[in-house]
Protein backbone atom coordinates (compact mmCIF):
# COMPACT_ATOMS: atom_id res chain seq x y z
CA UNK A 1 0.00 0.00 0.00
CA UNK A 2 1.02 3.03 -0.91
CA UNK A 3 1.82 6.93 0.99
CA UNK A 4 -1.28 7.97 -1.05
CA UNK A 5 -4.00 5.61 -0.50
CA UNK A 6 -7.29 6.22 0.75
CA UNK A 7 -8.32 10.35 -0.22
CA UNK A 8 -11.86 9.64 -1.52
CA UNK A 9 -14.02 11.39 0.21
CA UNK A 10 -11.80 12.35 3.11
CA UNK A 11 -13.11 15.94 3.21
CA UNK A 12 -16.53 14.96 3.73
CA UNK A 13 -15.72 12.55 7.00
CA UNK A 14 -18.37 13.20 9.63
CA UNK A 15 -19.37 17.31 9.88
CA UNK A 16 -21.88 16.73 12.68
CA UNK A 17 -22.38 12.84 13.74
CA UNK A 18 -18.29 11.93 12.59
CA UNK A 19 -16.77 14.16 15.29
CA UNK A 20 -17.52 11.15 17.08
CA UNK A 21 -14.04 10.74 19.27
CA UNK A 22 -15.44 13.30 21.60
CA UNK A 23 -15.87 11.42 25.24
CA UNK A 24 -17.41 11.47 28.45
CA UNK A 25 -16.92 12.02 32.18
CA UNK A 26 -18.33 11.03 35.54
CA UNK A 27 -18.86 13.91 38.20
CA UNK A 28 -16.44 12.11 40.61
CA UNK A 29 -13.02 12.79 41.02
CA UNK A 30 -11.92 8.89 41.71
CA UNK A 31 -10.77 7.54 37.89
CA UNK A 32 -13.09 4.23 37.93
CA UNK A 33 -15.87 4.78 40.66
CA UNK A 34 -19.61 4.59 40.47
CA UNK A 35 -20.84 7.49 38.75
CA UNK A 36 -22.48 10.81 40.29
CA UNK A 37 -24.89 10.58 37.49
CA UNK A 38 -28.11 9.72 38.78
CA UNK A 39 -29.40 8.27 35.59
CA UNK A 40 -26.85 6.24 34.69
CA UNK A 41 -27.41 5.03 38.33
CA UNK A 42 -30.56 4.25 37.53
CA UNK A 43 -32.23 1.02 36.93
CA UNK A 44 -34.18 0.14 33.88
CA UNK A 45 -36.60 -2.60 33.87
CA UNK A 46 -36.96 -4.98 31.28
CA UNK A 47 -38.67 -4.44 28.14
CA UNK A 48 -39.45 -7.73 26.33
CA UNK A 49 -41.15 -5.77 23.56
CA UNK A 50 -37.74 -4.09 23.34
CA UNK A 51 -36.40 -6.46 20.33
CA UNK A 52 -32.62 -6.90 20.08
CA UNK A 53 -30.61 -5.15 17.22
CA UNK A 54 -28.94 -7.07 14.76
CA UNK A 55 -26.90 -6.05 11.93
CA UNK A 56 -27.22 -5.69 8.01
CA UNK A 57 -23.17 -6.44 6.79
CA UNK A 58 -23.43 -4.30 3.64
CA UNK A 59 -19.73 -3.82 3.68
CA UNK A 60 -19.15 -7.16 3.09
CA UNK A 61 -21.95 -7.41 0.40
CA UNK A 62 -20.73 -4.93 -1.10
CA UNK A 63 -17.15 -5.25 -1.23
CA UNK A 64 -17.56 -8.92 -2.26
CA UNK A 65 -18.66 -8.06 -5.27
CA UNK A 66 -17.03 -9.22 -8.83
CA UNK A 67 -15.44 -6.49 -10.00
CA UNK A 68 -16.39 -8.00 -13.56
CA UNK A 69 -20.12 -8.21 -13.00
CA UNK A 70 -20.72 -5.69 -10.50
CA UNK A 71 -24.05 -4.65 -12.71
CA UNK A 72 -25.20 -8.12 -11.91
CA UNK A 73 -24.22 -8.23 -8.21
CA UNK A 74 -25.95 -4.75 -7.74
CA UNK A 75 -29.03 -6.08 -9.81
CA UNK A 76 -28.96 -9.15 -6.84
CA UNK A 77 -28.60 -6.59 -3.92
CA UNK A 78 -31.49 -4.31 -5.05
CA UNK A 79 -33.84 -6.87 -5.23
CA UNK A 80 -32.72 -8.37 -1.69
CA UNK A 81 -32.83 -4.99 0.04
CA UNK A 82 -34.64 -2.58 -2.05
CA UNK A 83 -34.44 1.31 -1.16
CA UNK A 84 -32.29 -0.08 1.58
CA UNK A 85 -29.50 -0.77 -0.23
CA UNK A 86 -29.86 2.41 -2.54
CA UNK A 87 -29.82 4.27 0.73
CA UNK A 88 -26.54 2.68 1.76
CA UNK A 89 -25.09 3.25 -1.54
CA UNK A 90 -25.83 7.21 -1.59
CA UNK A 91 -25.75 8.26 1.89
CA UNK A 92 -23.32 5.62 3.41
CA UNK A 93 -20.57 5.20 0.43
CA UNK A 94 -21.50 8.39 -1.52
CA UNK A 95 -21.08 6.36 -4.74
CA UNK A 96 -24.49 7.69 -6.33
CA UNK A 97 -28.10 5.84 -6.70
CA UNK A 98 -28.68 1.73 -7.08
CA UNK A 99 -30.71 2.40 -10.02
CA UNK A 100 -31.83 4.81 -12.38
CA UNK A 101 -34.83 5.19 -14.78
CA UNK A 102 -35.61 3.82 -18.37
CA UNK A 103 -35.29 6.60 -20.45
CA UNK A 104 -38.86 7.18 -21.93
CA UNK A 105 -40.55 4.74 -19.37
CA UNK A 106 -40.13 6.37 -15.83
CA UNK A 107 -41.89 3.39 -14.56
CA UNK A 108 -38.92 1.13 -14.87
CA UNK A 109 -35.73 1.12 -13.85
CA UNK A 110 -32.71 -0.49 -14.39
CA UNK A 111 -29.25 -0.53 -12.59
CA UNK A 112 -27.19 2.74 -12.30
CA UNK A 113 -24.30 2.18 -14.46
CA UNK A 114 -22.80 5.22 -13.43
CA UNK A 115 -22.32 3.40 -9.69
CA UNK A 116 -21.75 1.05 -11.12
CA UNK A 117 -18.09 2.37 -12.72
CA UNK A 118 -17.38 3.95 -9.58
CA UNK A 119 -18.06 1.00 -7.27
CA UNK A 120 -15.74 -0.85 -9.54
CA UNK A 121 -12.75 1.02 -10.82
CA UNK A 122 -12.48 2.90 -7.16
CA UNK A 123 -13.50 0.55 -4.88
CA UNK A 124 -13.33 -3.13 -5.64
CA UNK A 125 -10.51 -2.95 -8.00
CA UNK A 126 -8.45 -0.65 -5.32
CA UNK A 127 -5.98 -2.67 -3.72
CA UNK A 128 -5.70 -0.95 -0.76
CA UNK A 129 -9.60 -0.71 0.06
CA UNK A 130 -9.06 -4.12 -0.12
CA UNK A 131 -6.46 -4.96 2.23
CA UNK A 132 -8.40 -2.72 4.76
CA UNK A 133 -11.57 -4.59 4.56
CA UNK A 134 -10.00 -7.88 4.45
CA UNK A 135 -8.19 -7.06 7.72
CA UNK A 136 -12.15 -5.33 9.19
CA UNK A 137 -14.11 -8.53 8.06
CA UNK A 138 -11.17 -10.67 9.79
CA UNK A 139 -11.79 -9.15 13.29
CA UNK A 140 -15.60 -9.12 12.97
CA UNK A 141 -15.81 -12.90 11.16
CA UNK A 142 -17.66 -14.13 14.59
CA UNK A 143 -19.96 -11.21 14.14
CA UNK A 144 -21.08 -8.44 16.00
CA UNK A 145 -23.56 -10.42 18.46
CA UNK A 146 -21.74 -8.54 21.97
CA UNK A 147 -21.95 -5.35 19.92
CA UNK A 148 -25.44 -5.46 19.42
CA UNK A 149 -26.54 -6.64 22.52
CA UNK A 150 -24.94 -3.98 24.18
CA UNK A 151 -26.47 -1.51 22.20
CA UNK A 152 -29.81 -2.87 22.58
CA UNK A 153 -29.28 -1.87 25.56
CA UNK A 154 -28.19 1.75 25.55
CA UNK A 155 -30.73 2.49 23.70
CA UNK A 156 -33.42 1.03 25.88
CA UNK A 157 -31.82 3.33 27.81
CA UNK A 158 -32.65 5.83 25.62
CA UNK A 159 -35.43 5.31 24.84
CA UNK A 160 -36.80 5.52 28.43
CA UNK A 161 -35.45 8.70 29.37
CA UNK A 162 -36.66 10.17 25.53
CA UNK A 163 -39.59 8.09 24.99
CA UNK A 164 -40.81 10.84 22.15
CA UNK A 165 -37.58 10.15 20.39
CA UNK A 166 -37.06 7.95 17.90
CA UNK A 167 -34.53 5.13 17.50
CA UNK A 168 -32.45 3.47 14.83
CA UNK A 169 -34.74 0.98 13.03
CA UNK A 170 -32.19 -0.98 11.21
CA UNK A 171 -28.52 -0.92 12.15
CA UNK A 172 -26.04 -0.96 8.66
CA UNK A 173 -22.42 -1.91 8.21
CA UNK A 174 -20.62 0.34 6.02
CA UNK A 175 -16.89 0.18 4.25
CA UNK A 176 -17.51 3.74 3.39
CA UNK A 177 -13.56 4.23 2.00
CA UNK A 178 -12.95 6.46 4.64
CA UNK A 179 -15.70 8.60 4.15
CA UNK A 180 -18.65 9.31 6.84
CA UNK A 181 -17.68 7.22 10.18
CA UNK A 182 -21.70 7.36 10.65
CA UNK A 183 -24.49 8.19 8.74
CA UNK A 184 -28.73 8.41 9.29
CA UNK A 185 -30.77 6.61 6.53
CA UNK A 186 -33.81 8.37 5.25
CA UNK A 187 -35.81 6.10 7.52
CA UNK A 188 -33.68 6.28 10.28
CA UNK A 189 -31.28 3.85 9.77
CA UNK A 190 -28.23 4.24 11.73
CA UNK A 191 -24.74 3.44 9.48
CA UNK A 192 -21.40 2.88 11.00
CA UNK A 193 -18.43 2.21 9.27
CA UNK A 194 -16.59 -0.59 10.52
CA UNK A 195 -13.30 0.00 8.57
CA UNK A 196 -13.25 2.93 11.42
CA UNK A 197 -12.28 -0.61 14.43
CA UNK A 198 -9.66 -2.83 12.99
CA UNK A 199 -7.75 -1.96 16.06
CA UNK A 200 -5.99 1.26 17.58
CA UNK A 201 -2.16 -1.00 16.46
CA UNK A 202 -3.20 -1.01 12.69
CA UNK A 203 -0.04 -0.32 11.41
CA UNK A 204 -1.62 0.55 7.24
CA UNK A 205 -3.90 3.73 9.68
CA UNK A 206 -1.11 5.95 9.43
CA UNK A 207 -0.92 5.42 5.64
CA UNK A 208 -4.98 7.07 5.63
CA UNK A 209 -4.73 10.76 4.41
CA UNK A 210 -6.59 12.46 7.43
CA UNK A 211 -5.86 10.15 10.00
CA UNK A 212 -3.16 10.87 13.05
CA UNK A 213 -1.63 9.08 15.94
CA UNK A 214 -3.99 10.98 18.32
CA UNK A 215 -6.87 9.23 16.75
CA UNK A 216 -5.59 6.08 16.12
CA UNK A 217 -6.36 5.42 19.93
CA UNK A 218 -9.67 5.21 19.45
CA UNK A 219 -9.77 3.12 16.06
CA UNK A 220 -10.58 -0.13 17.78
CA UNK A 221 -13.27 -2.06 18.46
CA UNK A 222 -14.27 -1.91 22.02
CA UNK A 223 -15.09 1.87 20.81
CA UNK A 224 -18.00 0.76 18.37
CA UNK A 225 -21.35 1.02 20.68
CA UNK A 226 -20.01 3.99 22.51
CA UNK A 227 -19.53 5.78 18.87
CA UNK A 228 -23.20 4.49 17.91
CA UNK A 229 -24.43 6.13 20.91
CA UNK A 230 -23.03 8.90 20.78
CA UNK A 231 -23.99 9.33 17.24
CA UNK A 232 -27.30 8.71 17.77
CA UNK A 233 -27.41 11.44 20.67
CA UNK A 234 -26.27 13.88 17.98
CA UNK A 235 -28.40 13.00 15.62
CA UNK A 236 -31.45 13.52 17.76
CA UNK A 237 -30.32 16.61 19.81
CA UNK A 238 -28.42 18.95 16.90
CA UNK A 239 -26.74 22.03 17.94
CA UNK A 240 -29.26 24.99 18.63
CA UNK A 241 -25.98 27.51 18.04
CA UNK A 242 -25.14 25.76 14.22
CA UNK A 243 -21.78 26.20 14.73
CA UNK A 244 -22.21 29.82 15.63
CA UNK A 245 -22.18 29.89 19.38
CA UNK A 246 -19.60 31.00 21.51
CA UNK A 247 -16.90 28.64 22.97
CA UNK A 248 -19.10 28.00 26.44
CA UNK A 249 -22.44 27.32 23.96
CA UNK A 250 -20.10 24.62 22.53
CA UNK A 251 -19.00 23.24 25.43
CA UNK A 252 -22.16 22.84 27.07
CA UNK A 253 -23.67 21.45 23.97
CA UNK A 254 -21.17 18.77 23.74
CA UNK A 255 -21.45 18.55 27.80
CA UNK A 256 -24.86 17.40 27.18
CA UNK A 257 -24.61 15.06 24.92
CA UNK A 258 -21.37 12.80 26.62
CA UNK A 259 -23.91 13.08 29.92
CA UNK A 260 -26.38 11.42 27.98
CA UNK A 261 -24.83 8.92 26.90
CA UNK A 262 -23.03 8.20 30.30
CA UNK A 263 -26.68 7.85 31.23
CA UNK A 264 -27.08 5.17 28.40
CA UNK A 265 -23.65 3.30 28.89
CA UNK A 266 -23.51 3.11 32.69
CA UNK A 267 -20.68 0.24 32.92
CA UNK A 268 -18.10 2.00 30.92
CA UNK A 269 -14.89 3.30 32.39
CA UNK A 270 -15.05 7.22 31.93
CA UNK A 271 -11.79 7.29 30.28
CA UNK A 272 -12.99 4.96 27.72
CA UNK A 273 -16.20 7.11 27.35
CA UNK A 274 -13.97 10.08 27.10
CA UNK A 275 -11.69 8.70 24.34
CA UNK A 276 -9.02 9.20 26.81
CA UNK A 277 -6.17 6.77 27.83
CA UNK A 278 -5.99 6.51 31.92
CA UNK A 279 -3.17 8.52 31.92
CA UNK A 280 -5.07 11.43 30.21
CA UNK A 281 -8.47 10.93 32.21
CA UNK A 282 -6.08 11.61 35.56
CA UNK A 283 -3.92 14.23 34.59
CA UNK A 284 -7.62 16.27 33.50
CA UNK A 285 -8.72 15.13 37.04
CA UNK A 286 -5.44 16.82 38.32
CA UNK A 287 -5.82 19.59 36.65
CA UNK A 288 -8.98 20.67 36.52
CA UNK A 289 -9.15 24.07 38.56
CA UNK A 290 -5.55 25.12 36.79
CA UNK A 291 -7.59 24.35 33.05
CA UNK A 292 -11.34 26.38 34.02
CA UNK A 293 -9.29 29.00 35.57
CA UNK A 294 -6.81 29.67 32.43
CA UNK A 295 -9.96 29.69 29.84
CA UNK A 296 -11.49 32.55 32.31
CA UNK A 297 -8.02 34.18 32.66
CA UNK A 298 -7.41 34.12 28.85
CA UNK A 299 -11.26 36.00 28.18
CA UNK A 300 -12.09 32.72 25.63
CA UNK A 301 -15.37 31.39 27.47
CA UNK A 302 -17.16 34.09 25.50
CA UNK A 303 -15.43 34.09 22.20
CA UNK A 304 -16.86 33.60 19.03
CA UNK A 305 -13.58 33.17 17.00
CA UNK A 306 -13.87 29.60 15.53
CA UNK A 307 -10.12 29.02 15.50
CA UNK A 308 -9.95 29.23 19.26
CA UNK A 309 -13.00 27.39 19.62
CA UNK A 310 -11.76 24.35 17.82
CA UNK A 311 -8.86 24.18 19.64
CA UNK A 312 -10.62 23.82 22.80
CA UNK A 313 -12.99 20.96 20.98
CA UNK A 314 -11.54 18.82 18.35
CA UNK A 315 -9.78 16.00 18.44
CA UNK A 316 -6.11 17.19 18.73
CA UNK A 317 -2.36 15.70 20.57
CA UNK A 318 -3.24 18.20 23.19
CA UNK A 319 -5.21 21.07 24.05
CA UNK A 320 -2.90 23.75 23.03
CA UNK A 321 -3.82 26.78 25.81
CA UNK A 322 -3.36 24.18 28.87
CA UNK A 323 0.49 24.18 29.24
CA UNK A 324 2.39 21.27 30.95
CA UNK A 325 2.20 21.47 34.87
CA UNK A 326 5.09 23.44 35.87
CA UNK A 327 5.39 21.34 39.31
CA UNK A 328 5.76 18.09 37.40
CA UNK A 329 7.57 17.79 34.38
CA UNK A 330 6.82 14.47 33.45
CA UNK A 331 3.45 15.46 33.80
CA UNK A 332 2.14 15.54 30.24
CA UNK A 333 0.51 18.01 28.48
CA UNK A 334 -3.56 18.10 28.78
CA UNK A 335 -5.12 16.36 26.41
CA UNK A 336 -6.92 17.29 23.38
CA UNK A 337 -10.74 18.21 23.43
CA UNK A 338 -10.15 19.89 26.69
CA UNK A 339 -13.10 22.24 26.58
CA UNK A 340 -15.52 19.31 25.92
CA UNK A 341 -14.25 17.26 29.57
CA UNK A 342 -14.95 20.92 31.05
CA UNK A 343 -18.05 21.13 29.55
CA UNK A 344 -19.20 18.22 30.74
CA UNK A 345 -18.18 18.31 34.30
CA UNK A 346 -20.12 21.83 34.07
CA UNK A 347 -23.17 19.68 33.00
CA UNK A 348 -22.94 16.95 35.60
CA UNK A 349 -22.75 19.38 38.33
CA UNK A 350 -25.47 21.61 37.21
CA UNK A 351 -27.59 18.25 36.94
CA UNK A 352 -26.45 17.60 40.50
CA UNK A 353 -27.58 20.75 41.78
CA UNK A 354 -31.17 20.22 39.90
CA UNK A 355 -32.21 17.43 40.67
CA UNK A 356 -35.91 17.40 40.00
CA UNK A 357 -34.11 18.59 36.12
CA UNK A 358 -34.83 15.15 33.83
CA UNK A 359 -32.55 14.50 30.88
CA UNK A 360 -35.41 16.21 28.62
CA UNK A 361 -35.34 19.28 30.88
CA UNK A 362 -31.59 19.61 30.82
CA UNK A 363 -31.90 19.51 26.59
CA UNK A 364 -34.18 21.79 26.53
CA UNK A 365 -32.14 24.45 28.40
CA UNK A 366 -30.36 26.22 25.66
CA UNK A 367 -29.35 29.25 28.16
CA UNK A 368 -25.72 28.38 28.55
CA UNK A 369 -25.27 31.16 30.97
CA UNK A 370 -28.00 30.15 33.07
CA UNK A 371 -26.66 26.56 32.88
CA UNK A 372 -22.97 27.87 34.02
CA UNK A 373 -24.61 29.90 36.57
CA UNK A 374 -26.98 27.27 38.23
CA UNK A 375 -24.19 24.68 38.06
CA UNK A 376 -22.39 26.13 41.02
CA UNK A 377 -18.97 25.00 39.12
CA UNK A 378 -16.15 26.13 40.24
CA UNK A 379 -13.45 23.68 40.97
CA UNK A 380 -10.59 24.46 42.27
Amino acid sequence: MGSTLMKRNNGKRLAALANIAMGFLALALGSCSKSDNRFANQEIADDPSFKPYSIVRFDKEVMSLDPNKVEEGMTALEQKYGELFDMYLQKGVEVGPATTPVKGDSNKWVVNTETAKVLKEQILTHKGYQSFFHAEDSVFANGLDSEMQDLTNAMQRFHTFFPEKGLPTNILAMFSCFGPKMAVGDHDELMISLEYYIGSDYPYYRMVDGINEYDAINLSRDMLVRDMVLGWAYYCFPSPNDGNGRLLDEMLYQGKLLYIVEACMPKEKPEKLMGYTKDQWEWSVKNEGNMWNKIKDMNHLYTYDHLTISKYINPAPHTVFFPFNEADSKTPEAPGKGGIWLGWRIIASYMENNKKATLADLMAETNSQKLLEESGYNPK
